[in-house]
């Protein structure tokens, strides 16, 4: 079985441009990203930068952020110019910390743990984080992070559930 493989001119990336954001400055959402001008395109360089770029976003707060790549290819093909198009949506804040199901361990442990604040934004890795530092303290069996709308507002408690383990006794 033979393939005859016939290569098309190589597109190359001519630019990356940002539209739409007023979180972060046109060099910082640069630095996140990993497509530079003059290296080859590819649909899978942009999805990826797509995803760094809505992670930021997220870690900011921002839970309804919408990056949109749209690719123009121009020079017949040869090359393609990136803008993503952001919308932010409203940016989430931590009001409160609510901690229940603790009955040993002290509030105060539990809190040094976490990384959600009172009026900070309510971050994705920061709530994905602070579940795992929590859990490798090996004083709960389970421990569920939630977070509690206040209607509308872009304020939201967070609701951290603990579940002791047994103690034990030698």
């Amino acid at each position: 079985l033979l393939f005859t493989v016939t290569e098309g001119a190589q597109t190359s990336i001519g630019s990356v441009t940002f539209d739409g954001s007023t979180v972060f400055a046109e060099g910082e959402l640069q630095a996140l990203i990993t497509m530079t001008p003059g290296q080859p395109f590819t649909e899978v360089d942009v999805a990826r930068d797509r995803d760094r770029v809505d992670l930021a976003y997220r870690n900011r707060g921002f839970d309804s952020v919408v990056i949109e790549p749209a690719v123009a290819l121009v020079e017949n093909d040869s090359r393609a110019e990136i803008v993503f198009a952001v919308s932010e949506g409203e940016q989430v804040l931590v009001d409160r910390v609510i901690v229940v199901g603790n009955q040993r361990t002290s509030i105060e442990i539990i809190e040094r743990e976490l990384l959600l604040r009172p009026g900070q934004p309510l971050g994705y890795s920061a709530r994905i984080e602070s579940q795992q530092r929590l859990i490798a303290l090996g004083l709960f069996r389970r421990v569920v992070i939630d977070e509690l709308r206040h209607g509308d507002e872009p304020r939201r408690d967070v609701l951290v559930q603990v579940d002791e383990v047994p103690p034990t006794t030698i």
